[in-house]
C-alpha cells in the first residue's frame, strides 16, 4: 500500500464519522484538542465512543482513532 499525500485526510475522515453519528442521535463534545491532536467524544443510550483525529504534518501519516466504550463497562465515570 502507498500512502498518498492527502493534506486533512484524518480530519474530513473524523468530521464524516461524526456527521453520522450526530444524524443517529448521539451527543457530541469536545474532549480535547491541540496544535497535533483533536478529540470528539459521543454519547447515546449509555455508549460512548471517542474519534481522534491528527493534524496534517509534512512527512507524517496521518491517524485517526475510534475508541468504542460498550454501556457495561466500567469507565469510573458513574
Amino acid at each position: 500500500m502507498t500512502p498518498a499525500p492527502v493534506a486533512n485526510a484524518a480530519k474530513d475522515a473524523a468530521a464524516a464519522i461524526a456527521a453520522h453519528l450526530t444524524a443517529d442521535g448521539w451527543t457530541e463534545k469536545l474532549v480535547r484538542s491541540d496544535d497535533e491532536r483533536t478529540v470528539g467524544g459521543f454519547r447515546k443510550d449509555g455508549w460512548y465512543t471517542d474519534i481522534a483525529w491528527y493534524a496534517t504534518v509534512a512527512g507524517k501519516a496521518e491517524a485517526l482513532d475510534l475508541a468504542i466504550v460498550s454501556p457495561e463497562t466500567v469507565r469510573g465515570d458513574h
